[in-house]
């Protein structure tokens, strides 16, 4: 173990992530990330990241994602998951933390349930920290790409009126993010 990092631990992926069954993923607040490492000075590492993943999943189709400074209003208190998912009108609630030692930088994230307080996904990633900014990109667009394909979709109806309505065979492929063959 070299300081608090186990050897072996830092790569391209998560280290490791967990993923148990949950209500689908409709709406979501991502808190500002902790953090727990020893220089207070990192505390900025911790809302870069969460703002990069409200950014990142702002773009998720059928993902509402509450605004970011509404989420932050929870900084630093410690209030229950449940409570923090009410208030804000969300199914679910994104938290982690991070935690930086000499080179080396892990964040962790947790996705709450916010009915029930239960962990339903979590991953941990660590990285050099030789460019902060890119390690922090790379991470939250990973955590992104996890947590789109947990993204419940509503399957257009025959009668649904909105969008696709119109549009040619190319389009409609692009719009779903398909590739035509």
């Amino acid at each position: 173990m070299v300081h608090g990092f186990a050897d072996g631990d830092v790569g391209n992926s998560a280290i490791h992530a967990t993923v148990a069954s949950e209500r689908p993923l409709r709406s979501l607040a991502v808190l500002a990330f902790a953090n727990v490492g020893a220089d207070r000075a990192d505390d900025y590492l911790g809302d870069s990241v969460a703002e990069q993943l409200t950014t990142g999943l702002g773009t998720v189709r059928g993902l509402r994602v509450v605004a970011r400074t509404s989420a932050f209003a929870y900084k630093a208190r410690s209030s229950d998951i449940r409570e923090i998912g009410r208030a804000l009108g969300v199914d679910h609630v994104l938290e982690g933390s991070i935690r930086r030692v000499d080179t080396r930088l892990r964040v962790a994230a947790r996705l709450i349930d916010a009915q029930d307080g239960c962990r339903v996904w979590s991953a941990e990633y660590d990285r050099f920290t030789a460019e902060p900014a890119a390690v922090q990109d790379g991470i939250a667009s990973q955590i992104v790409a996890a947590l789109r394909l947990r993204v419940a979709v509503r399957a257009p109806r025959r009668d649904d009126v909105s969008g696709a309505r119109g549009l040619g065979a190319s389009e409609r492929h692009a719009e779903a993010g398909e590739r035509r063959p």
